[in-house]
């Protein structure tokens, strides 16, 4: 068709026909989608079509406005299915984290929350204020990170977790990369961790306690590095004071850690790895009362489950159950018979 025939049958085109191919045009070559996805888009656009060929068969023939109406519908529809599609297929969207466990009313951004349930980055989780609200969730670089009620805390990437209100605690096992380190951001500092338990907890915007329980964190505030060990907290101030106060490393002020533990798998396990596993939630010390009984742990093989039981209430029902008792005193546990 020689250029003068091209324009001419582009003076033919319908306003409204035109607009919409400018329209196309100017959006470009837009992403392949997925083949099931395509279906859909198809079918529709097939149905859409027959109903426009149906409608010429009639006597109520269609005028020019109304063909490009059906044409505008169409488009509105693979338009629309593609912006869905683009939605729901974020390419920089990253898995994060999953729900473990959830009490009371947990949000994840506005829908409630579901153990098994993936976060992704930019996701929001709140904990309803007061009761029993809470979470436990696994984070991809594998700590285990907990919310107590009155929480809100937002993913912004694999390993950086905003705390704008409420507390978190993070036990992160010593397998983690350093890569995989975890940052927690607050209007008052950013905490990061060197392979430990600590707990972040924001009061009312006005005061940021981080207590440690394990390892090591380090607070960074205005430039300046703060770091904090085993046994030892810091608050800081609005104004920018940092100090410093020794603390308990287990007690009731931990208990909201406990009720929020994910339950460890039993079936096979030996009595010392789980007693290895209360310790490690209890910050107890776990001592046996002679050398046979040690050995004992060792043989000794669990079977059944503890869900729905923290930590310290399993601990006794488990040693029972095996035969032996126990006596918890100034966060040692003496493991002895009975």
């Amino acid at each position: 068709m020689t250029k003068q025939k091209m324009s001419d049958a582009q003076s033919t085109v319908p306003e409204g026909e035109a607009a919409i191919r400018e329209l196309l045009q100017d959006a470009g070559r837009r992403p392949e989608p997925p083949a099931q996805d395509m279906a859909v888009i198809r079918a529709a656009a097939r149905s859409a079509w027959e109903e426009l060929v149906e409608s010429r068969q009639s006597r109520w023939p269609l005028t020019p406005i109304l063909r490009g109406l059906a044409l505008a519908a169409m488009l509105v529809l693979v338009v629309m299915t593609g912006w869905w599609l683009q939605v729901e297929n974020v390419p920089d969207a990253t898995l994060v984290a999953t729900l473990e466990l959830s009490s009371g009313e947990v949000l994840i951004g506005d829908v409630s929350a579901a153990a098994g349930a993936e976060l992704m980055t930019g996701t929001r989780i709140v904990t309803a204020a007061g009761g029993s609200a809470g979470a436990a969730l696994r984070v991809a670089g594998g700590q285990s990170l907990r919310l107590d009620t009155g929480t809100t805390v937002r993913f912004l990437s694999a390993n950086t977790v905003e705390l704008t209100r409420g507390a978190i605690y993070v036990d992160s096992p010593a397998s983690v990369s350093e890569q995989a380190s975890l940052i927690i951001e607050t209007p008052l500092g950013s905490v990061m961790e060197v392979g430990t338990q600590y707990e972040v907890r924001l009061n009312g915007g006005e005061t940021l306690w981080v207590r440690v329980r394990e390892g090591e964190i380090r607070l960074t505030r205005d430039g300046v590095s703060h770091p904090a060990v085993r046994g030892e907290a810091l608050k800081v101030e609005r104004d920018g004071s940092v100090t410093r106060a020794a603390i308990e490393l287990h007690g009731t002020d931990w208990n909201w850690v406990l009720e929020r533990a994910p339950a460890l798998e039993i079936e096979g396990r030996t009595l010392q790895s789980f007693l290895d596993w209360v310790a490690r939630e209890t910050a107890w010390e776990i001592r046996y009362d002679n050398a046979d009984i040690e050995a004992s742990a060792l043989e000794i093989r669990l079977h059944g489950t503890i869900e729905n039981l923290q930590p310290d209430k399993a601990m006794a029902m488990i040693l029972r159950a095996s035969g032996l008792a126990y006596r918890l005193e100034e966060g040692e546990l003496l493991v002895l018979r009975p």
